[in-house]
């Protein structure tokens, strides 16, 4: 080794030594993303938890970023393409950006919650909240609870949340060189164009994740349910373009490996408190206004919104057969209960709201029920009169269409407030009394 070499490398071991090495930086732990609720209502239905894939976070990311800038119009497809933001048409597209090896790939979009949980008795945060919209809106359930899925990626913008989901199996098996191939193939199944993937081993790899959620059928709520949220309002594309909200539905479907047709025979949602047997819509590929449900897919939309704090008992039957010439049938019964708040409940009739009292400092929850569809209501206010000097402290909070917190305090006995509300654009008034 000649002398030039030996002094650039003593040089270099004195400056490697005589440095101090840097201390590792923590990194800011990631946000809150909602999966691990979304994992738990998964295994209460009897499905894998879905792992987290770092290149589907990015594309999750890089999606949120561009509706940030771009706004949330058509959520799903971007089309400036020649903005920086831009990661591809398609999620298929955007995740193969992101590095993912299979196209094979869905996506669920929703924006920052607006119903604040701080009032349940059970509190969530936001992100475990915006699943819950995303659950309770029929399509982006069925993509949260798909058979074929394994992993998750998350990504937040402002007050945009993604989800991009994917399965690990095709992007390990398109991640691999093949051999030349005979027979059928697919050639749009991998990042890299043109790449020959079996159909043999597309479904060997769906078939991989299918067996590992074993049930024939999900349903949803799950029986014994605790915290459903009570109400549906709309949804992107709407499953119910001509009404303005519903209860919660409850959804059947089986996996793809049920090769049966599935005929519901009746179906029967009961409210358990005052006995009544609730109407439903049902939709199911046949009907489906969108065409999005696949065979064997179902949902029972209440044709009323669900009470607060209430539990209800369902009741299905289908048959399963492939001519469909058979008798038997098959008998689903189970219950779950709605969400529950930490204040008392105020059940008011909504078109014409009787007087009701509460105690002075009181904080209660006031749930104007709906006395037929579409009854929504909006600009809620309040007035009253007071004694100079002796001015209550009132506060009044919508929580969804139908439901308020309120809350009064310094108020004198007998104190009078006047709560006004529209419904269908005819002003209503509730007389809240005040006791000490």
């Amino acid at each position: 080794m000649n002398s030039y070499i030996k002094l650039l490398l003593f040089s270099f071991i004195l400056y490697s030594c005589g440095t101090p090495v840097p201390q590792k930086k923590k990194k800011d732990p990631p946000p809150p993303s909602g999966i691990s609720y979304l994992n738990k209502l998964r295994n209460n239905l009897g499905m894998v938890s879905l792992k987290t894939n770092k290149k589907l976070s990015n594309s999750s990311k890089n999606h949120a970023r561009y509706l940030t800038k771009f706004g949330f119009k058509n959520p799903h497809v971007e089309k400036y393409t020649n903005s920086k933001l831009f990661t591809g048409h398609k999620v298929k597209d955007r995740v193969v950006s992101a590095g993912y090896k299979t196209t094979y790939s869905s996506e669920n979009i929703t924006q920052s919650p607006t119903f604040d949980t701080k009032y349940l008795k059970n509190t969530i945060s936001k992100s475990d909240q915006a699943v819950t919209d995303l659950i309770t809106a029929i399509y982006h359930r069925f993509t949260f609870l798909d058979y074929t899925y394994d992993e998750i990626g998350f990504g937040k913008d402002s007050n945009n949340y993604v989800y991009n989901l994917g399965n690990s199996h095709l992007n390990n098996l398109c991640s691999k060189k093949q051999s030349p191939i005979r027979g059928k193939f697919y050639t749009n199944l991998c990042s890299e164009k043109g790449k020959m993937i079996k159909v043999g081993l597309k479904k060997k790899a769906l078939n991989e994740v299918i067996k590992k959620n074993s049930k024939s059928y999900i349903l949803f709520p799950g029986p014994g349910f605790k915290n459903v949220h009570p109400v549906f309002y709309n949804e992107i594309p709407d499953p119910l373009p001509d009404l303005n909200m519903s209860g919660n539905p409850i959804s059947l479907h089986f996996g793809p490996h049920v090769k049966d047709e599935i005929i519901i025979t009746s179906f029967r949602l009961k409210n358990v408190k005052t006995n009544k047997i609730i109407k439903v819509r049902q939709l199911s590929s046949k009907n489906d206004p969108n065409k999005l449900f696949r065979k064997n897919f179902f949902a029972f939309f209440p044709l009323q919104r669900l009470d607060w704090d209430t539990k209800y008992s369902a009741r299905l039957i289908y048959k399963s057969c492939s001519s469909c010439k058979s008798k038997k049938r098959n008998k689903i019964f189970w219950s779950f209960k709605t969400r529950k708040f930490k204040y008392k409940t105020l059940t008011i009739a909504n078109r014409n709201p009787r007087p009701v009292t509460i105690k002075n400092g009181e904080k209660v929850m006031l749930y104007f029920r709906p006395e037929k569809l579409n009854e929504l209501n909006n600009r809620f206010s309040f007035k009253f009169r007071y004694s100079k000097n002796k001015k209550p402290l009132v506060k009044l909070k919508a929580i969804d269409s139908n439901t308020v917190f309120f809350h009064v305090k310094n108020a004198p006995p007998g104190q009078k407030i006047n709560i006004f509300y529209k419904v269908e654009n005819k002003k209503k008034r509730l007389i809240v009394k005040i006791k000490s």
